[in-house]
């Protein structure tokens, strides 16, 4: 990123280059934070007030005050896009407990609240009209004791190391099942299946964060008339797929052509999985569509 673009942080917008935080912050110490990852079109936040009313309630599951209402945070990230010119943006919000004593004990604190957007840079083309292969890993899913999965924790090292892992064998992400062999989600995406014209995905499980981008393709299927499922699923279902996708903020919804090095279905992206993309880049196109 521009080390003069700006950013803000604990009520402040400053340049990069000025932004510190401190070596004693609980989310630099612990992890103790959350975070939310949004995207602008044209300007327009898609589904800010489903973002933050996620961030506000996982903040209260974990007894984090973040200082500032949800109207007041909106205009934050507006305000931000507009200081830095961009029009399409990936914005990143981070909130941690802040600095407080040693220990890990719960302590009255400010939190630390830092926003940052950067202009956003779409996969190529080729991807998405060639799709991309991922692997199915057995038993990695992952979840932190006693956390609701539904809240977008700063603890993200489980991510990182199954992210490499799909790197060093030249996947796009890799999805894992949990230790019955259900299959849960990607490092950072949702996955979605289709067999026979029907639109098949994870059910929610402690082992599966239910993404915003996940409900919007679930919503999207509805209205177009498109049957969908949320059931359980195992590596074979998956294998035997006539089509499947990964969905999440960033990439919207990416055709998967490969799973485990094994052609789905025609070993194209498939007309379901191109329809309902065509659905979703409406929706973002939309003013009255994507608040």
């Amino acid at each position: 990123m521009n080390e003069k673009a700006w950013v803000y942080l604990n009520g402040e917008y400053i340049r990069l280059k000025d932004a510190k935080i401190s070596i004693l912050d609980r989310g630099f110490l612990y992890g103790d934070g959350l975070f939310e990852t949004l995207r602008a079109y044209g300007g327009r936040i898609l589904k800010a007030s489903r973002h933050l009313e996620r961030l506000y309630r996982s903040a209260s599951q974990i007894h984090l005050d973040i200082g500032i209402d949800k109207e007041s945070l909106q205009s934050t990230l507006e305000e931000l896009l507009n200081r830095n010119q961009l029009s399409e943006a990936i914005l990143r919000i981070t909130v941690s407990r802040g600095v407080s004593e040693h220990g890990i004990q719960l302590n009255p604190t400010a939190p630390t609240l830092s926003i940052f957007a950067r202009q956003a840079n779409p996969l190529s083309t080729e991807k998405y009209e060639q799709g991309v292969g991922i692997l199915i890993s057995e038993g990695t899913a992952h979840r932190l004791p006693h956390v609701d999965p539904a809240i977008k924790s700063c603890n993200f090292l489980p991510q990182i190391l199954l992210q490499e892992k799909a790197r060093k064998d030249e996947a796009f992400d890799l999805i894992s099942t949990d230790p019955e062999g259900r299959i849960c989600e990607g490092t950072t995406t949702n996955v979605f299946f289709v067999k026979d014209n029907i639109l098949k995905t994870p059910s929610l499980s402690p082992y599966l964060l239910p993404g915003i981008t996940r409900q919007l393709v679930l919503e999207i299927a509805e209205r177009a008339g498109i049957q969908s499922i949320e059931s359980e699923m195992r590596s074979e279902q998956a294998l035997d797929a006539d089509e499947a996708f990964l969905v999440n903020t960033g990439i919207e919804i990416l055709p998967v052509v490969t799973i485990n090095h094994r052609l789905i279905g025609e070993g194209s992206p498939g007309p379901l999985t191109r329809r309902l993309r065509e659905e979703y880049l409406k929706i973002v196109e939309d003013p009255d569509l994507s608040c």
